[in-house]
């Protein structure tokens, strides 16, 4: 419950000494319902209240799962899943010969997203997608061979 009163200059002259400006001191009273005391007295950044987050419960139940909680959040916010299936369906775990496949292309300098988006996409095969060199396109590309002409 908020404040029934508007704060008083001695409170806000105390929170000042303290470090706190007018904005905060009203934000902590009238917006997350702190105590003057509290409110007056705690340094910026030490007091740490529990609130209730939206998936709070969910997000514990995924980490106890091996979820990570931008996982679950994709899953939930992008891909349209429930709330029980973002949190409790394990994530997919990499082959063997994917694992294998992925080292080889670091080594080739292929990146992971490229790699990935070479086999999902484009359909290709893992050692396609791991052997075949990059094209260097673009802008930045194009002006380090101009600048090699010259």
């Amino acid at each position: 419950m908020a404040l029934n009163r508007w704060l008083t200059d001695e409170e806000y002259a105390r929170a000042a000494a303290n470090g706190i400006n007018r904005i905060r001191l009203n934000s902590r009273v009238y917006d997350f319902d702190w105590d003057v005391e509290e409110a007056t007295t705690a340094p910026i950044g030490t007091v740490r209240h529990k609130y209730e987050r939206k998936h709070g419960k969910w997000i514990k139940i995924a980490s106890e799962n091996g979820i990570n909680r931008n996982t679950f959040y994709t899953r939930v916010n992008n891909l349209g899943w429930n709330c029980k299936d973002a949190a409790t369906k394990p994530t997919r775990q990499k082959g063997e010969t994917e694992k294998t496949w992925l080292n080889i292309a670091k080594k080739n300098g292929i990146g992971y997203q490229t790699f990935i988006s070479r086999i999902h996409t484009q359909k290709w095969d893992m050692e396609r997608a791991a052997t075949t060199p990059v094209i260097n396109t673009g802008r930045r590309c194009f002006m380090k061979d101009k600048e090699g002409a010259l």
